[in-house]
C-alpha cells in the first residue's frame, strides 16, 4: 500500500553519486506560510540563487542593454488600439512612448470629439512594483468605469469602481476576486468570482456599488472540487453566462437580465464527456457541442426550451475542428481549424419552413436543406418570401442561405477573430504568419469587403522579403506526423546543419502555440539561429483528438513529439545535435525537464519559465490551488495507475547523475499557479546531480507571479537576460 502522507525523499546509491549525500529532501524549499512567505532560510536560498544570476549577466550588462535596446526598437512605442463604436462612444486605449502601461479613453460621436480618459494605468501604477489591470468594463449606459487591478502577481484582484464624468472613485470594496467583470445591464452593480482562500473558481457573487462585499448576493457555488467556474456576457448582452467546467466536462447556467424576477437556469445538465459552449440571439442559443464527435457539431436552440429540439446548422467533421461560435445582428460567426491553420466562416443563417410545404427557389422547386431564402434573426421574418406548395410528407429543415469563408494566403499562419459590438456591420479580426506582422482587419458581411484597419509597425525597419516561413512535419514515435513551423533569415540559412536552432513548446491544456509574428524572434533569427514551433500532441493544434491523445497515461506522447520533432529538425539539417536551446513556459516547463532528463544530449540551452515540474508532488497535494482541477488533465495518483505513470515521467522525480545542458529557470514569488518551490527544488537537485560544468541559473522574480514582470519594458528586459543566456552558452557572445 502506497504511503501517500510522507514527505518526500530522495535515496540514492552511494555508488551512482559519489560523494554527494545519499539522501537529500529538498522539500524545505516550500514555506508553510505561502503565499506570505517570510522564512529566512528559504528567502536566504531564493536570493543566493538571484545572486548567481547577477553574477553571471553583470559582466554581460552590455551586451544585455544593447539587446535590450534591440528589442525595444522593434516596437512602436507610442501605439493605440482600432476604437469600438458601443451605442454613441468610441472606446479605445493607447500608450505613450517612455511609458510600461496603458491609458483607456473614449470620444463622444466622433473620433475628432474631445478626449475622456477612463483609466490611466500608468498613475495607478506609480510607485507599485507590480501592476496589472483585468477587466477594464463601461457600464451600459457608460456613466460608470468597473477595473480590477493585481498588484502582486498573485491574481488576487480588488475591484473598483469610478464615476467617469467626476472621476471620483466610488467603490472599491471587492478585494480578493479573479479579474473577471460583467455589468448587470441596471448599471446598478456587477457580477464577479472570488478567489477564496485557496484561489479557486468555486462562487459567483453580484454586488451592488456602494455596499459592502460581505451583503454581496451568492448568484451560484460549485460543489464539485474539479469543476471551476467562469462569467461572460452574451454578445446580444441580455444573457449572463456562467459556464463551469472540468477537463472534458461542462455546464452553462444563464440569467436573463432583461427581467428582474429572473431564475439563473441550465442549459444542459453536466455529463460525462460532454463539452458545450454557448452565444445567444434572439429566441436561439447557438450551441457548439461535442456530443456526436470531439471537433464538435453547431446546433440551435430554442431559449425557452434550451434541452429540447437542437436543430443542426453546421454537422460534425473529424476534419474540421470548430473552434468558436459568436452571434452577431444577422450573422453567425464560426472559427474553426483544418490542419491546424483556422478559417473564419460566416453564416446567414434560415428559418424552418412549415410542415408540409414545398419552395420556390431561385433555381426551381427546391426540398433540400440549403435553400434561397433570408430569416432576419431578431424577428425570424423571411426578408424574400418564397412561394410554398403542399408536400405533406416532410418538412424542411433549412440550415442557412450561404455561408462564406475567410482565405488566408500563407503556408502558416495565425487568425482570429475579434468580436465588436453585436449590431456590427462587420466582422474584425487579426492575422499574422512568423513573417507577416499583425494586421487588423474587417470583413463587411452584406458586400464582402475586407478593409485594414491597422498594421503592426517595426519602427526600426523589417523587410518580410528576407525571411522564410513554413511548415513541415516530424515523425513521432508511434508514427504519428507531427507539424513544425519554422522561420529563418533567406540570406542566413544554409540547411547543412550548421544554423543553431531555437525550439519552443508546451503540448497541455488543449492549448494551441499560434504561428503569429514575433518581434522578439527576429534577434535569434537575425543571428542565424532557425526559429521553430512544435505543434505536438496535448495541444489542440490538430483538433480536440490531438488534445485528448497525449493526457492522462498517454501524456508521455507530448514529450516523445518534442524529442521526435527536435531529432527531425537534425535530419533534415535545419540544425545539428547539440546546437539547440528549447524553451518553455508552466506546463511546457514540465517538457522542458522531460527532455533535459531524456535527451539532454541534443541540446546545449534550456529555458524553463515558471516549470510546472514537480508534478508528482503537487498532485498529491489537494490543498495547493490547482490541483483538484488537474486531476482532469494528468489524473489522480491516489490510483496507483496514475501515481506510478506520473512519477515515471515528472521531471523532479527523474532527475539522474548525468550531464545536462545548460539550464536557466524562472520563476514568481507569488505565482499561484506554479509555486515557487517547484523550480526552486529542480534547480538544488540538478545542481546536486550534474555531471558537467553546464550553467545552472534560477531567478525568482521577488515581487512577481506567473506571468514575469508586469511592465512592457521589463518585459523586453527579461527577453533580453534569455537570449543573452542563449547566445553566450552558443558562443555567440
Amino acid at each position: 500500500m502506497l504511503d501517500y502522507s510522507k514527505q518526500y525523499v530522495e535515496t540514492v546509491a552511494n555508488d551512482e553519486l559519489g560523494n554527494i549525500a545519499m539522501e537529500k529532501n529538498y522539500s524545505w524549499v516550500r514555506d508553510a506560510n505561502w503565499p506570505n512567505s517570510v522564512n529566512n532560510k528559504i528567502l536566504d536560498c531564493l536570493h543566493a540563487e538571484n545572486k548567481k544570476c547577477e553574477e553571471f549577466f553583470s559582466p554581460l550588462q552590455g551586451e544585455v542593454d544593447s539587446l535590450f535596446a534591440e528589442l525595444k526598437a522593434r516596437i512602436k512605442e507610442d501605439d493605440s488600439t482600432v476604437p469600438v463604436k458601443v451605442d454613441d462612444y468610441y472606446y479605445y486605449s493607447y500608450i505613450k512612448s517612455g511609458q510600461d502601461y496603458w491609458t483607456h479613453a473614449r470620444k463622444h460621436e466622433s473620433l475628432s470629439a474631445q478626449e475622456e480618459i477612463l483609466l490611466d494605468e500608468n498613475l495607478e501604477a506609480v510607485g507599485k512594483d507590480f501592476f496589472h489591470t483585468g477587466d477594464v468594463e463601461a457600464s451600459k449606459n457608460h456613466n460608470l468605469l468597473a477595473y480590477s487591478v493585481d498588484l502582486d502577481g498573485s491574481e488576487r484582484y480588488q475591484i473598483f469602481i469610478k464615476d467617469i464624468q467626476s472621476n471620483k472613485l466610488l467603490d472599491n470594496n471587492v478585494k480578493d476576486a479573479f479579474g473577471s467583470i460583467v455589468w448587470h445591464i441596471n448599471n446598478q452593480g456587477f457580477f464577479y468570482i472570488p478567489t477564496g482562500e485557496n484561489w479557486r473558481a468555486k462562487k459567483v457573487f453580484y454586488h451592488v456599488i456602494g455596499t459592502p462585499q460581505s451583503d454581496d448576493i451568492l448568484i451560484y457555488e460549485e460543489k464539485d472540487q474539479t469543476f471551476s467556474v467562469n462569467i461572460g456576457l452574451s454578445s446580444s448582452e441580455r444573457y449572463m453566462f456562467i459556464t463551469t467546467k472540468s477537463g472534458n466536462n461542462s455546464e452553462t447556467w444563464y440569467l436573463d437580465l432583461e427581467n428582474p424576477n429572473a431564475k439563473l437556469t441550465v442549459i444542459l445538465p453536466r455529463k460525462r464527456d460532454h463539452l458545450y459552449h454557448v452565444t445567444h440571439h434572439g429566441n436561439y442559443f447557438y450551441i457548439l457541442t461535442n456530443d456526436k464527435g470531439k471537433n464538435y457539431r453547431l446546433v440551435r436552440a430554442e431559449t425557452q426550451s434550451p434541452t429540447e429540439n437542437w436543430k443542426e446548422i453546421i454537422e460534425h467533421n473529424h476534419d474540421v475542428y470548430l473552434m468558436d461560435v459568436t452571434a452577431y445582428k444577422n450573422h453567425i460567426v464560426v472559427e474553426k481549424k483544418i490542419l491546424g491553420l483556422t478559417q473564419i466562416q460566416i453564416i446567414r443563417p434560415l428559418r424552418k419552413l412549415a410542415s408540409g410545404s414545398r419552395v420556390e427557389g431561385a433555381h426551381g422547386t427546391e426540398d433540400r436543406s440549403v435553400l434561397n431564402i433570408h430569416e432576419d434573426l431578431s424577428t425570424g421574418a423571411t426578408s424574400q418570401p418564397a412561394a410554398e406548395v403542399e408536400f405533406p410528407e416532410r418538412s424542411i429543415e433549412v440550415a442557412s442561405e450561404w455561408s462564406k469563408e475567410i482565405h488566408f494566403k500563407d503556408e502558416v499562419y495565425d487568425a482570429y477573430h475579434i468580436f465588436t459590438t453585436f449590431d456590427s456591420p462587420a466582422v474584425r479580426y487579426q492575422y499574422s504568419s512568423l513573417v507577416q506582422p499583425r494586421s487588423i482587419m474587417e470583413y463587411e458581411f452584406t458586400t464582402s469587403k475586407s478593409t485594414q484597419l491597422k498594421i503592426q509597425e517595426i519602427p526600426s525597419g523589417y523587410d518580410t522579403k528576407e525571411y522564410q516561413t513554413k511548415r513541415v512535419w516530424a515523425i513521432s514515435n508511434d508514427g504519428v506526423k507531427v507539424p513544425i513551423s519554422i522561420l529563418y533569415r533567406k540570406d542566413l540559412f544554409t540547411q547543412d546543419g550548421s544554423n543553431p536552432l531555437y525550439l519552443y513548446g508546451y503540448g497541455s491544456y488543449g492549448i494551441a502555440i499560434p504561428p503569429s509574428f514575433r518581434t522578439t524572434a527576429l534577434s535569434l533569427v537575425n543571428r542565424g539561429f532557425v526559429f521553430a514551433i512544435a505543434h505536438i500532441r496535448g495541444g489542440d493544434d490538430l483538433g480536440y483528438d490531438w488534445y485528448e491523445s497525449a493526457k492522462f497515461l498517454t501524456k508521455k506522447r507530448t514529450f516523445e513529439d518534442f524529442i521526435a520533432c527536435a531529432k527531425s529538425l537534425i535530419e533534415h539539417k535545419y540544425t545539428s545535435k547539440g546546437q539547440i536551446a528549447i524553451c518553455g513556459g508552466s506546463a511546457g516547463g514540465m517538457l522542458m525537464g522531460y527532455c533535459a532528463n531524456n535527451a539532454p544530449e541534443l541540446y546545449k540551452a534550456i529555458i524553463m519559465h515558471v516549470p510546472f515540474i514537480d508534478v508528482l508532488e503537487t498532485m498529491l497535494d489537494e490543498t495547493l490551488p490547482l490541483t483538484p482541477l488537474e486531476f482532469e488533465e494528468w489524473g489522480n495518483p491516489k490510483d496507483p495507475a496514475y501515481y506510478d505513470y506520473i512519477k515515471s515521467y515528472s521531471p523532479f522525480d527523474n532527475i539522474t547523475a548525468q550531464s545536462y545542458p545548460n539550464i536557466f529557470i524562472t520563476s514568481g514569488l507569488n505565482d499561484p499557479r506554479v509555486g515557487y518551490w517547484e523550480p526552486t527544488k529542480f534547480a538544488l537537485k540538478v545542481r546536486d546531480y550534474k555531471k558537467d560544468n553546464n550553467l545552472l541559473l534560477l531567478k525568482t522574480n521577488m515581487d512577481a507571479g506567473h506571468q514575469g514582470k508586469s511592465g512592457r519594458y521589463d518585459s523586453l528586459k527579461e527577453v533580453a537576460e534569455e537570449y543573452i543566456f542563449i547566445l553566450k552558452t552558443f558562443g555567440k557572445l
